[in-house]
């Protein structure tokens, strides 16, 4: 059975909320569109909870909940290996010019000054950081690095939810809620 969605702001808390939240912190926007999504669901979330029963946690609050663990969740870093003399002199053997991202903290790139220099790098390089950031981000914050989920409709229904929360924050960057912009 299904449990209504009523909020209890001050049960583990002298101060809500909204107290909290700045009344300009761009959360309060993705709260709002968060929200008007959940309530068009609520008749699919109805049909597919039992009448009767044991109340269950609404479904609405456990979205909530991972969106917010999805949006706060700790960074980390990832480093590939791709910038390498022998990947790089590999490609070159195969007739392809390396477009991959140079790594020069601390030592040198495999990527020579002569093909970074070119125009076509330059384009690529920008390109690639729109392709990867979707993926990048969802890795890191959705927590699709090393998901805890079995079964491919459980894996499918939370790459769904992720990539739905990076539009949403991607939304709030092009829309300016955020400051900076965290995509």
């Amino acid at each position: 059975m299904r449990s209504a969605d009523v909020q209890q702001p001050g049960m583990f808390s002298y101060v809500s909320v909204d107290a909290r939240v700045p009344s300009d912190h761009p959360i309060r926007k993705l709260r709002e569109l968060v929200d008007g999504v959940l309530r068009e669901m609520d008749g699919l979330f109805a049909a597919r909870y039992a009448k009767t029963g044991r109340s269950s946690i609404p479904p609405e609050r456990l979205l909530r909940a991972s969106l917010l663990q999805v949006v706060y969740s700790v960074r980390s870093g990832a480093d590939k290996g791709y910038d390498t003399h022998a990947f790089v002199a590999a490609l070159h053997d195969w007739g392809i010019q390396p477009h991959i991202a140079r790594k020069t903290a601390g030592r040198r790139s495999a990527i020579s000054d002569d093909i970074a220099a070119t125009a076509g790098y330059a384009i690529s390089q920008q390109i690639r950081k729109r392709i990867e950031q979707p993926f990048g981000w969802t890795k890191t914050f959705g927590g699709l690095r090393k998901l805890m989920r079995i079964g491919l409709s459980d894996v499918k229904a939370w790459a769904l939810w992720v990539f739905a929360t990076y539009n949403l924050i991607r939304i709030g960057g092009l829309e300016e809620w955020w400051e900076p912009a965290p995509t």
